[in-house]
């Protein structure tokens, strides 16, 4: 437990990224590949993707399961469903994309639950203790979430840039405490510091699972401007881009933030940044 098994990556930033979509080959789909490599899907199964996002890991786990497996994948943001399905299209009858909740998705006997990129609910713990519920006897669960200072020092810089442009001593907090996957991701530091091997397997241990594998998945990134702004835009953590009252930055105020950002990052000589994941599986007893 806790091993690194996938060798690092290291990938350049590369030029144009404007959209959370820009992070694909950079971000998402290796994180996904990660996950898929410790989930096994396997053909005939019965999936249940939590907070889908744009369909990282559902997609390439329909095409594992195959036609005659299923896959549930969940979604509370419809815009970030509509882009999942729109990827999909119908070349997938298996994917099945749902806008609900899924703390309080009610369908039961699934063979695996995966949650990749974060844990994104208020109360965690009774959240995830409601999907692994949601599983058969001997079915499989898991989380990948950022691992432990994962793109140091890019959020605190933000936190601080942000701050300053909207004139306030603090970063104005317009969350609602909760992150879809993909591109509503958790705060570097994940939530109830699940943030190495050691504690997020102790935490899937108490949700009642065995067999308990944890471990980092590890990638960097060199740095651009270009990839360190869609970082922020594709939301790879979660610091909310509001002005003092609450609301979110007009296209002017984010223009500026921009620029003091992007100052900020060349200043601090920051050129690579870790964006490793701590994933964990395990399954439920019988």
């Amino acid at each position: 437990m806790g091993e690194q098994t996938i060798a690092p990556e290291t990938v350049d930033g590369g030029g144009g990224l404007e959209t959370s979509e820009g992070l694909d080959e950079a971000l998402w789909n290796p994180v996904a590949a990660a996950v898929l490599l410790r989930t096994r899907p396997q053909f005939d199964e019965l999936v249940l993707d939590v907070c889908a996002g744009t369909g990282s890991t559902a997609v390439p786990t329909a095409e594992l399961v195959g036609i005659g497996g299923l896959v549930d994948a969940v979604e509370r943001d419809e815009s970030l469903a509509a882009v999942a399905r729109e990827r999909a299209g119908d070349r997938l009858p298996q994917l099945r994309f749902h806008t609900a909740d899924a703390s309080e998705w009610d369908t039961m006997g699934y063979d695996l639950v995966q949650c990749a990129h974060g844990v994104p609910f208020d109360d965690a713990g009774a959240a995830a203790g409601h999907l692994v519920s949601r599983l058969k006897p001997g079915g499989r669960f898991a989380v990948a979430l950022w691992s432990r200072d994962a793109f140091a020092p890019l959020p605190e810089i933000l936190e601080r840039v942000l701050a300053e442009a909207v004139g306030t001593g603090e970063v104005p907090d317009a969350s609602d405490g909760t992150a879809d996957a993909d591109e509503a991701q958790p705060e570097a530091s994940a939530p109830l510091s699940l943030d190495t091997p050691g504690t997020l397997a102790r935490w899937l241990h108490d949700l009642g699972l065995v067999d308990v594998r944890a471990e980092i998945a590890p990638r960097h990134l060199e740095l651009d401007g270009d990839l360190a702004w869609t970082l922020v835009r594709g939301r790879a953590w979660h610091t909310p881009l509001v002005d003092a009252g609450g609301d979110p930055l007009d296209d002017g105020a984010l223009d500026d933030l921009r620029v003091r950002y992007l100052a900020a990052v060349a200043a601090s000589g920051a050129t690579r940044v870790d964006a490793s994941a701590v994933i964990g599986v395990g399954r439920l007893p019988g």
